[in-house]
């Protein structure tokens, strides 16, 4: 379930020294003015690192000191929102400082190459997310009215921002398809699940139900549920199917209880939000359970 996201990511001790230039040059280049630089031979300004691992990246007469950490999660978050709008293929380096307003030079700064910042960006993505499912109970008090509303509250969201849906999906996808990778896209369905479990406990708790299921097997059917849902939106959107289909799932997950005063055999703890979430400084992206 989409939701803005804030990536905070340490240097990961990804500073290092700008090629050749001393302490000294560099303390110069970020306090000094405009006669202290370094230009390649195509003419382009070289960002130089100072020794507290902060960037002062030259261009023209203007100088822009950014810290490491923080020039990583600009990136990371342009990163995020190429991918939103032209998909992987289209994250180009140059695409990505483009979009974070920075010097082609300036990226090697923050990391060794594309690759390794979109093993970070998927990471954050698997690490860093939450759910955020509004469990209310519905009107009538039933479990399957409640279902319904959580879901169509999750759908609310998909439509609100498909770019950023078609951005989780590619980078679930870019995750499978890399072998550095592998297991994050693993990692991250189980994150689903283990959220769902909570709304679905909350559910059941709300609406005085248990389950007859194990909660992790339900949880399972719920996230599928989910993404197809999310999946067919996107290639057809037609709100009507997609919604007849919300209203299917809700029914099919409810038959799975029965009314009774007891709590669920699975607690994962109790929560009235949940929704998957990317914390960047700029808003990334969420995907998202139901309940």
């Amino acid at each position: 379930m989409p939701t803005p996201p804030t990536i905070q990511p340490d240097d990961g001790g990804m500073s290092k020294p700008a090629r050749g230039v001393s302490d000294e040059i560099r303390r110069r280049a970020c306090t000094a003015g405009p006669a202290v630089g370094h230009t390649d031979a195509t003419g382009t300004s070289d960002p130089l690192l100072t020794p507290s691992g902060a960037i002062c990246d030259r261009g023209g007469d203007a100088m822009t000191h950014m810290p490491v950490a923080e020039r990583r999660s600009r990136l990371l978050a342009a990163a995020f929102a190429v991918i939103a709008r032209t998909g992987v293929s289209g994250a180009t380096t140059r695409a990505i400082v483009e979009e974070a307003g920075m010097k082609l030079a300036s990226f090697h700064y923050a990391f060794e190459s594309r690759e390794e910042l979109m093993a970070e960006l998927v990471n954050e993505v698997v690490e860093t997310q939450e759910v955020v499912l509004e469990v209310a109970t519905a009107a009538d008090g039933s479990l399957v009215g409640t279902l319904e509303q959580g879901l169509l509250r999750y759908f609310d969201q998909v439509r609100q921002d498909p770019r950023r849906e078609r951005a989780m999906f590619e980078l679930t996808q870019y995750a499978m398809r890399s072998p550095a990778m592998e297991g994050f896209a693993a990692r991250q369905y189980e994150r689903y699940r283990r959220l769902a479990v909570q709304s679905l406990d909350e559910a059941a708790t709300r609406t005085g139900h248990r389950w007859a299921r194990p909660l992790d097997e339900l949880a399972a059917d719920l996230v599928a549920l989910t993404d197809g849902i999310t999946l067919a939106w996107l290639a057809d959107g037609d709100d009507g199917r997609a919604r007849r289909t919300i209203a299917f799932a809700a029914r099919a997950i409810a038959a799975e209880a029965s009314p009774g005063p007891e709590r669920p055999a699975t607690t994962a703890g109790t929560t009235r939000t949940t929704t998957r979430t990317i914390r960047t400084t700029r808003t990334i992206g969420t995907r998202g359970g139901a309940a």
